[in-house]
């Protein structure tokens, strides 16, 4: 886990769930932020497919 939190390549929201384990009142904060970012891309994706389904349906 501290390699994963220390790599450079690791997302932000992952960095701080790690650290909010150390931390545990910044724990809601951290799963928010990363429900908030998982919904938002569920949204886009869901978008997404309507939109290429209905251009799909029209062609």
């Amino acid at each position: 886990m501290l390699v994963l939190a220390s790599s450079p390549r690791t997302p932000n929201r992952v960095t701080a769930i790690i650290h909010s384990f150390h931390h545990p009142g910044r724990l809601p904060v951290a799963l928010l932020n990363t429900f908030q970012s998982m919904s938002f891309l569920l949204a886009s994706t869901t978008h997404f497919w309507h939109y290429w389904g209905l251009t799909w349906l029209v062609t």
